[in-house]
């Protein structure tokens, strides 16, 4: 079990879909070989953003709000200009946020109620291949800063 500083008693939790990183290679969704961890708080709320950010908008029948435009907007070979980098991610993330705002609850804890992201910078080593780190800044004031890799 990982310990935290946080005490998460009675609080709902989510499983990481991310495995440990190791050294400099691709860090890859899914459990890994070892036991998938038990996150919430500002983890919780990044898994969540990404998990919308990186989902193509109307991919799920269920709930045809969920999920950017992102993957498409990089598939389109459309991306040039750096400029156009950084706006398809600020068209995203406000796709991403107007989501999670609608689906904040009164008793979403403030650490896991993302007030606003802010793109840091990012960085693309082929033409399909990008990285992008952003902070995340909750309600709580607590803030996180998480790379996002993208490949596509």
């Amino acid at each position: 079990m990982n310990y935290t500083s946080f005490n998460y008693t009675g609080r709902k939790v989510d499983m990481s879909i991310y495995p440990e990183k190791i050294l400099d290679s691709p860090q890859i969704l899914g459990f890994g070989n070892g036991p998938a961890l038990v996150i919430s708080g500002p983890l919780k709320a990044a898994q969540n953003y990404a998990r919308i950010l990186l989902s193509k908008k109307g991919e799920h029948a269920d709930d045809p709000s969920f999920g950017t435009s992102l993957l498409m907007d990089l598939v389109s070979g459309n991306m040039l200009h750096p400029i156009k980098i950084s706006q398809a991610f600020a068209m995203a993330n406000l796709d991403a946020m107007a989501y999670l705002y609608k689906k904040y609850k009164e008793d979403t804890p403030l650490d896991e109620k993302i007030k606003f992201v802010t793109l840091l910078e990012y960085s693309s080593s082929s033409p399909t291949d990008i990285s992008f780190r952003a902070e995340l800044t909750m309600a709580s004031k607590d803030s996180l800063t998480f790379l996002l890799p993208i490949r596509y």
